[in-house]
């Protein structure tokens, strides 16, 4: 494995306990919005596939999921700007 300090020039960089629950903590959250993030997108296709079942009998029903959908994918792409314009995404 490459290592990617240099321990012949110097001392390696201090690591302590609040350092390593710091990027555990980060670690953990980023799971979380990953699990979160999944169970949106899942959401979106069950309205998807209901409004697609249901369009012939209950249109307004249909329209209801489909509107649902739009509102929802348009509030994640402004979220998605946001995040982005702060600096929280290493694109």
């Amino acid at each position: 494995m490459k290592q990617i300090y240099s321990f012949d020039n110097g001392n390696p960089p201090a690591l302590n306990e609040a350092m390593l629950r710091e990027t555990l903590e980060k670690r953990r959250l980023q799971k979380q919005t990953a699990l979160l993030a999944i169970a949106g997108i899942l959401l979106q296709i069950v309205f998807l596939i209901y409004g697609l079942l249901v369009f012939q009998t209950a249109p307004q029903i249909s329209m209801l999921c489909f509107g649902y959908i739009f509102i929802s994918l348009v509030g994640s792409a402004f979220i998605v700007l946001a995040y982005i314009r702060k600096g929280g995404f290493a694109l």
